[in-house]
């Protein structure tokens, strides 16, 4: 185990630079712990160090070539028109191509040209990162606009090909539900589809994930098969490889490669090793799967698969002892709950949605789901047989009409719990609890002589938790593309100014599903006291429509739209009309913080028509928030007071306006600019950026990312900049302080 921790926090810090400055202190403590020291000491620092390189070489400097060569093992379409295929260039790289070439298929050997892309990484806290789901995936790097052409099949093509023809044959006899459901199960296709949506919603997701339910299925397959082979010993070791070949086929998604691996060494162990606890097959999988590729360790797939697979194994049997008169539907329903259990802030961070009847969901239709399972891989063997292929299409497809009409009835919003992702803290405190209540035994035995070291654990926690959930006035700019939205978080409530939206490819880009509701539910904003529209154009309030699961109480400004210049379609007006006009008067906000419109003579055109108001307290102006207004508005408003501490920028910078004697009236210490990366329009132009970093200090959502204001300090942060080492740095410091504290406060006798 001790080794195992040591391949973890390598791989830790090779990806969290931080964890680096906990190294000294570790290793301190396992050579003061340990009698043979020295020697055992050189082995943990030979494997950090061999795992820490190759974690780091693999994924920081074994970038794919512009032009290289490779076996396709995955394809997916792309509504931009282009094809992305997975690519195995090496033992150790693998890379993502995209080209519009659509001719290539799975197992093809193939060469590429192309432009190397350096993966996006999330501008704001908790959203996706593009980098991290590559990495999670074994992926290297990414070549976009690439000319790829086919040399040859690859040693997969045969495999591959069979997984192809079985899925042809699944789509010539399956309704769309059944083939949904049959090929997720069996081949590891998923499509769009409303049955997967409905899945998801009542936390069933995980069953169209392929892993060990689907590989013990599989093997028993096989192994019954195999009934003809009096030799047990041969019979296992056929029914490995098969599984094995399975899994290539699939290419060994973390989930069905734990599992494979879990099942060969249990069934081999209890011929070469009958003392191998399935514990054991858990550990020695979880430490081959990070050695096959490290950055497993940040997929939420391969936390999941593991995750659930301890809470079966360990909490499972703490639970049972509780269990009077044992059944089978009591064991079902101890499984579920030690799952749910073990996963449940893991959950809650990746997909911030909790069905509150998951467990009786899980309980009603895992079952079903098993038959089913067991009908698709026989029909995955048994294809090829007409009459008997028939026969079990017919069931199949019955049992998909009637598990889809079941979802659709289950399906109830209200049970339905959206939370914000916990923070490190919390996931601590959560498992610090559990830890606590699996070795209640022994703290029961050991009460007197252990209270006080969990006193000092939880008081050092619950310091830590005070110091990173203290509840500040902010004001954040917002990273929605080419648009703009800004977040104040004043007193405890929420108010937005602008809402940001895509008026190039609304349809694809929707900024409201990709980006701005999943911000505010997973940093705890999901309720608005108010929204602030400053004018009608699209990248300023397009989002608003869509953001479903945001509770908005308010929405207003000071105007409706000029008609020819919304861009509105008939749908959208519906949130129009329900905009509140607001008259020229201060709305307060709390902690004597208030809105300030400014009154000015406004235009026919919808930018010269914007809501532009201050920020207030104490009669300071902290921030400036100017629309889209243009130098003709701008002229109007030069005899109000609108010098402020900050400058919103109108327009993302654009030369129609930030005239000079504009920026020297204001006088802004710091200019936030909100503009969308690469952006077409050419923004900020650099006439206007120059006259700006003359003036103030320039922040910009394109290259800072997230930039948050505390007005009660006058600081500033941007995430890419700032990007929450200081506050890791910080938390690194109390845990060595607390380790400290409990070193010298503490007996030493290892049971933390």
């Amino acid at each position: 185990m001790d080794y195992l921790f040591f391949v973890v926090f390598a791989i830790l810090c090779s990806k969290l630079k931080q964890f680096l400055l906990l190294t000294p202190l570790l290793f301190w403590y396992f050579f003061k712990n340990n009698k043979n020291k020295c020697n055992l000491i050189f082995r943990y620092a030979f494997i950090f160090a061999i795992i820490f390189v190759y974690s780091f070489a693999r994924y920081e400097i074994n970038m794919p070539k512009s032009v290289s060569k490779g076996i396709v093992y995955e394809k997916n379409d792309q509504a931009s028109g282009n094809y992305k295929y997975y690519v195995i260039n090496g033992p150790i790289r693998r890379s993502v191509i995209f080209s519009k070439n659509s001719k290539i298929e799975e197992g093809d050997y193939v060469i590429y040209k192309g432009e190397n892309k350096e993966f996006n990484e999330n501008s704001m806290p908790y959203l996706f990162n593009e980098k991290d789901y590559y990495n999670g995936m074994g992926i290297n790097g990414k070549v976009i606009k690439a000319d790829i052409k086919k040399l040859g099949n690859s040693f997969l093509k045969p495999i591959i090909n069979l997984k192809i023809e079985t899925y042809n044959r699944f789509k010539k006899l399956l309704n769309d539900d059944a083939l949904f459901i049959s090929s997720g199960v069996v081949l590891r296709i998923k499509e769009d589809s409303i049955i997967y949506d409905k899945m998801q919603f009542l936390g069933l997701a995980h069953i169209l994930s392929t892993s060990g339910l689907h590989v013990a299925i599989i093997y028993g397959f096989i192994f019954l098969l195999l009934g003809f082979i009096e030799n047990h010993k041969i019979r296992t070791i056929i029914s490995c490889i098969f599984i094995w070949i399975y899994g290539l086929m699939l290419f060994f998604p973390p989930s069905l490669l734990r599992a494979i691996i879990m099942i060969s060494i249990i069934e081999l162990g209890k011929i070469y090793m009958p003392n191998t606890s399935r514990l054991d097959a858990f550990w020695i999988a979880f430490g081959v799967s990070l050695i096959v590729s490290p950055y497993f360790l940040f997929n939420a797939g391969f936390l999941l698969s593991y995750i659930c697979v301890y809470g079966i194994l360990v909490i499972a049997p703490e639970l049972r002892k509780n269990i009077i008169n044992k059944t089978f539907f009591k064991e079902m329903l101890n499984v579920n709950i030690s799952i749910i259990i073990a996963t449940f802030p893991v959950v809650l961070y990746f997909f911030n949605r909790f069905n509150i009847l998951t467990f009786v969901w899980n309980m009603i239709f895992v079952p079903v789901f098993s038959v089913y399972i067991n009908l698709s891989f026989l029909l995955f063997l048994v294809a090829k047989l007409p009459i008997v292929s028939t026969i079990i299409a017919f069931i199949l497809n019955t049992m998909a009409n009637i598990i889809n009409y079941a979802l659709s009835l289950s399906s109830i919003k209200y049970l339905n719990l959206i939370f914000p992702s916990p923070n490190i803290i919390g996931i601590i405190l959560y498992y610090s609890a559990l830890l606590i209540y699996l070795n209640r035994e022994y703290l029961r035995l050991n009460f007197y002589k252990e209270s006080r070291r969990i006193f000092v654990i939880l008081c050092s926690i619950f310091v830590i938790a005070v110091s990173f959930t203290r509840d500040k006035d902010f004001v954040q700019f917002l990273d929605v593309g080419q648009g703009d939205s800004s977040l104040l978080h004043i007193n405890g409530k929420n108010y937005l100014v602008d809402t940001g939206g895509s008026s190039i490819n609304p349809n694809k880009d929707n900024v409201a599903k990709n980006i701005l509701e999943p911000y505010l539910i997973k940093n705890g904003f999901r309720n608005i006291e108010a929204v602030f529209i400053s004018h009608f154009d699209i990248d300023h309030c397009g989002a608003l429509r869509d953001l479903e699961d945001i509770n908005i109480k308010y929405i207003l400004s000071d105007h409706h739209p000029k008609e020819k210049f919304s861009n509105f379609s008939d749908r959208d007006m519906k949130v129009v009309k329900e905009t509140g006009i607001l008259k020229p008067q201060m709305i307060p906000l709390g902690n004597e913080y208030y809105i300030n419109p400014i009154e000015y003579e406004k235009l026919s055109d919808e930018n010269n028509s914007s809501f532009v108001f201050t920020l207030n307290k104490n009669k300071i102006n902290y921030v400036l928030y100017t629309g889209d207004i243009e130098k003709e508005g701008e002229k109007n408003l030069m005899n109000n007071n609108i010098r402020s501490y900050i400058l919103k920028v109108a327009h993302h910078g654009s030369k129609s306006g930030t005239t000079e004697e504009f920026v020297k009236k204001v006088s802004p210490k710091y200019s936030v600019i909100s503009v969308g990366r690469n952006n077409v329009y050419g923004h900020p132009n650099n006439e206007i950026l120059k006259r700006l970093e003359e003036n103030s200090q320039v922040f910009r959502t394109d290259r800072d990312g997230l930039i948050t204001f505390y007005p009660d300090t006058l600081e500033i942060y941007t995430f890419n900049g700032y990007n929450g080492y200081l506050s890791m740095s910080l938390f690194i410091i109390l845990l060595v302080a607390t380790c400290f504290v409990l070193k010298k406060g503490m007996k030493n006798d290892g049971l933390y």
